[in-house]
Parts: C-alpha cells; structure tokens; sequence
C-alpha cells in the first residue's frame, strides 16, 4: 500500500489553569476486570518470571469475528484506567459499538511488578517485553486472532508503534498519542534525573519495604513535571499556581507507585528505538507497518517534540497514515486533558473519526 498522508487543519484551543496531569477522570463502568497468568516468561534481557501476571479490564460486547476490539495501553505512569473518560456510551471509545480492552503493562497496576515480592530483583524490562506479554494476553489468553485497533499515548504509543512493528496486520489500526519511535537523548536525560531521584529512596537499600506515595516518588515527580508543559503555560501561571499544579501531579504518582517500580517502569522507557532490532534503520522498522495509523502529536510537546511525530509520518511508507497535529499551549499533557476541555474535543473527534474508517 501506497502511503497516504492526511492533514488535518490545526484546531485553535483555548486556555485553562485546571491542572490535569496525566490522569483522566472517567466514569467508564468495567464489564469485565481480569488477570491472565502466563506460565513462563523469557524477558528479551534473558531473565525468566514463572507464573507472569497481565492485569487487563474490558467495556463492550464483543463481536464474534473480533471485529470491533480495541485495545488501549498506558503511558508510563498511568494504568490500565487512563483512557477511562473517551470510553463509553457516545464517547470516541464508544463501549456500544467496541469492546475495549484495556491493559496494564508490566510493572504496574495488577500485571507483574517489584511490589510482588522480588523488589530490586525483578527482571529489567523493556518496551518489546510489554507487547510481547500484551500479545500472549490477547492471543493466548482471549483468544483474538485480530483487533480493530491499538492506541496508546505517550509511552503507550511507543507500545502501539511497537505492536505494528512486531506484529504487523494484526490491528487494522494503530493509534499514537503524543508519541515518537524512539526515546532521545534529552528524553534519556529526564529519565536518568527521575531515576536518581527515585534511588534514593529507603526502597533501594537490604532491607528496604516497597511502599506507594514515599517522599521520594512526590519529590521523583518534580524532575518529570515541566517537560509536562509548554513555556508559554509555565510562565503565565503565579508561583503559588505552579505549587498547586506540581503538587497534583506529585499525587498522581503517589496514588499508584513505589519508587522501585516507577523507576523500573521508567527505565524500561529509556532505551526504547524501533530501530534497534534493524541495525539502526528507522525507515526498516516502519516499514513494516502495514495498518492504518493515526499520529496525533502536540504542537508544543517538549517530552515528544512535533519532529519526531513528522520523522514517523515520513516513515510509514506502506501504511495510510493520519496526521492530525493538536494546536495546544498545554504541550505534552494536552492529550491528557478532562471532558469540557478544546483538547478532550479534538482527540475524541480524531479518534472517532479514525475508528469509523477502520470500520467500513
């Protein structure tokens, strides 16, 4: 297939001070919240976890031919419920017209992760280990043959552009929010700080306890926070403002992470490049990618800039491509936001759009 790449007209979005973080409030209600366990698990680094758990949560009925399945994964912090706002009745992931499921990745929420009992021990992971477990869940565990689409955002989509490298012609559709094919250096460097940070913690030492919301994962989420925004958002608000906002993304870490965890989930991060198994070839990565695919990138993303959103368009010479920029002063976050918002509006409408085609 001859690549098609679609513009779409840069929506104009307004401004608000509500600090949203990473989280979406949703009130999307679970048909179906599981764990499937693999029995043996070979990491790509060589380890090996018996009995490896895949926390996942379905909406929607599910049609016999598979047609109609979307599956959606997390960003790096985030889990299995951070998409709950754009699922439901009339919303873009309407649970009357798909069955969604929704997973969390290794290393968090209810998959296998360090608080289970192996700490510091756990195998390193990576961005390919996540979909090949994602896969075993959906093949071995529901028994899918194939799916509609996968969409996730920020490190979610370096997921669902994982899954159309690996795994080509099982999605009809791939779905990447603010997201880029590989990690760069100066995402390396955020990490390497949220790392640092994060090895401070009691956690780290012989006879350290695993425990969620320390100090050190609040004080861990300050390093993250600015890349989060644009300069143009940061310098309009006052300091007690700012204090506000960086204390409300330092409880969206807290309510889920211990810092082990979240420091291994954002390691697993680091060194991320479709290109990696091809020599370095990002073309010969993408070109294998066969599905339809949306690239929404923000305009003023500073973990993702917009280039590397235009590198993927570029490179995805044998899928249909959608590339619909959202025009936000909110920079990363703004696929983020909460319903009543300008970007709520554009990503639901994109996402909507994009899932209909994939289903004539």
């Amino acid at each position: 297939m001859t690549r098609r790449s679609i513009a779409v007209t840069k929506h104009s979005l307004g401004f608000v001070l509500a600090m949203s973080a990473v989280a979406l409030a949703g009130q999307a209600c679970a048909q179906q919240e599981a764990v499937h366990t693999i029995a043996r698990f070979e990491f790509e680094g060589g380890a090996v976890l018996e009995n490896m758990k895949v926390g996942y949560v379905t909406y929607g009925k599910r049609e016999t031919d598979d047609a109609n399945v979307v599956v959606l994964l997390p960003p790096t912090s985030g889990l299995k419920s951070w998409a709950n706002a754009h699922i439901g009745h009339g919303r873009a992931f309407d649970t009357d017209k798909y069955y969604i499921v929704s997973i969390d990745s290794i290393g968090g929420g209810t998959s296998s992760q360090p608080r289970d009992g192996l700490g510091t021990k756990f195998p390193a992971y990576n961005i390919r280990d996540m979909v090949r477990a994602q896969h075993e869940l959906l093949v071995s565990g529901l028994g899918m043959k194939h799916a509609l689409a996968i969409g996730g955002a920020s490190s979610g989509a370096y997921q669902a552009l994982q899954w159309g490298i690996l795994y080509p012609g099982f999605a009809r559709g791939i779905m990447l929010y603010a997201g880029a094919p590989r990690a760069t250096s100066h995402v390396k460097t955020i990490i390497d700080a949220i790392v640092a940070t994060l090895s401070l913690d009691p956690a780290f030492t012989p006879s350290g306890a695993l425990v969620v919301g320390t100090e050190t994962v609040r004080r861990a989420s300050t390093v993250y926070f600015p890349w989060l925004f644009s300069d143009g958002l940061l310098d309009t608000q006052s300091d007690q403002q700012l204090a506000g906002m960086e204390s409300n993304f330092a409880d969206v870490w807290a309510r889920n992470w211990d810092a082990v965890g979240l420091s291994m989930r954002y390691k697993s991060n680091r060194d991320f490049d479709v290109a990696a198994p091809f020599q370095g070839s990002l073309d010969e990565a993408l070109h294998r990618v066969t599905a339809s695919v949306l690239i929404l990138p923000v305009t003023t993303d500073r973990t993702h800039p917009i280039e590397m959103s235009s590198l993927m368009r570029d490179g995805l010479s044998h899928a249909r491509v959608v590339y619909a920029p959202l025009d936000s002063i909110r920079g990363h976050s703004a696929v983020f936001r909460p319903p009543g918002t300008p970007e709520y509006d554009f990503v639901s409408t994109q996402t909507h759009q994009f899932l209909s085609t994939l289903k004539k």
